[in-house]
């Protein structure tokens, strides 16, 4: 596999919980709030649990570590989430989201919510133990978030066979560098896309570059 272009859209794993009123602090939320907080996850095995359970891990408030305290994580299904947080019966929900995910949206709107904010010694063991990346969710992003989050993130990337001629790997760089306005117009998550903001970049991509993605970024100046 070789990749053509990374960076496309900025995922974040984000932590709301049901209420206002206290501190954003995620690990504090689980030691001085709610210490039996009853957790929300997706379906064991998608993104947004594995996440929800690795983020949580590191913030002290891990499945087996909350079940010692009186709580405990609960899987399921977006529904199962709503109703939860509407009845007062689920106190966080963690998910992977593009900005303006309805999801999460929706909770957020229907509910008075707080999105909590990982310390950076929990950020920086997500990149170390998992890979995760980091970057700030702005204010406003979602209903009642009155304040920029740093959470941890990751982006998406589009990789082609080794197989693919260098002509063709060209063409579609090329189309989607030269053609941004089309995918902007038709993706509300890919608002902020621009291919000079390093869309070649080892660190958006996780894979070699394709030699003709190589040959348009060299056109370009982007890369040497």
């Amino acid at each position: 596999m070789r990749a053509l272009v990374g960076g496309w859209d900025d995922y974040f794993l984000v932590p709301l919980a049901r209420g206002t009123g206290f501190a954003n602090d995620l690990s504090g939320f689980f030691t001085q709030v709610r210490p039996k907080s009853r957790v929300t996850l997706l379906q064991r095995g998608s993104a947004g649990a594995f996440g929800g359970q690795q983020l949580l891990d590191i913030a002290g408030a891990g499945e087996s570590t909350l079940a010692k305290q009186g709580g405990a994580y609960e899987y399921g299904s977006f529904d199962m989430v709503k109703t939860r947080f509407s009845g007062g019966t689920g106190d966080v929900f963690v998910q992977v989201a593009t900005a303006g995910h309805p999801g999460i949206s929706e909770i957020a709107q229907t509910n008075k919510v707080t999105f909590l904010q990982p310390s950076k010694a929990v950020l920086d063991g997500m990149t170390q133990r998992y890979g995760w990346g980091t970057n700030v969710l702005p204010k406003g992003t979602f209903p009642g978030q009155d304040q920029d989050i740093t959470l941890p993130s990751t982006t998406t990337a589009l990789f082609a066979s080794t197989a693919m001629s260098d002509d063709h790997a060209y063409l579609v760089v090329k189309t989607i560098c030269e053609k941004t306005d089309r995918l902007r117009s038709a993706h509300k998550a890919l608002s902020q896309f621009d291919c000079a903001n390093g869309v070649w970049k080892d660190e958006v991509n996780g894979l070699p570059l394709h030699p003709g993605a190589v040959r348009y970024y060299k056109e370009r100046g982007w890369m040497k």
